[in-house]
């Protein structure tokens, strides 16, 4: 007697970042974000800052996740509006942009290397894939 075959069809694997490449992509932009918090307003450290929620806000458009979206870009005008005005956010701001960093930081942390090649590809301009 022979065997029927399967039909199931497999998922594809999914590859998280490493733990030290993760920390390549998040752990700069925390450290200016300690620096922002003692005070010292300084451009790169906020545009450190805005590129990783540039970078989550790509991935969460990509995945149609927009309200999560929306909550990064929100996170990422306080730190533009505070750089064009050459002055730090209120308090309520640096919270909000807190939490939005923490929640960030989480969700680069579940995605794949894949979709975060794709993310930062699509922040370049040069994204040739489709949306998911």
């Amino acid at each position: 007697m022979t065997r029927k075959s399967s039909k199931r069809i497999p998922r594809p694997v999914r590859h998280l970042l490493a733990p030290n490449q993760l920390d390549d992509l998040v752990v700069q932009p925390r450290l200016h974000w300690q620096m922002l918090l003692a005070g010292h307003a300084d451009q790169q450290y906020q545009l450190s800052i805005i590129n990783l929620f540039n970078i989550a806000g790509s991935i969460a458009y990509l995945a149609d996740k927009n309200s999560l979206g929306d909550k990064f870009k929100a996170a990422q005008e306080i730190l533009i509006d505070s750089m064009n005005a050459a002055a730090m956010p209120t308090d309520d701001e640096m919270q909000f942009v807190g939490s939005t960093l923490n929640t960030a930081d989480s969700y680069l942390g579940v995605q794949s290397r894949e979709t975060i090649r794709d993310a930062i590809a699509f922040v370049k301009g040069s994204y040739q894939g489709q949306p998911a």
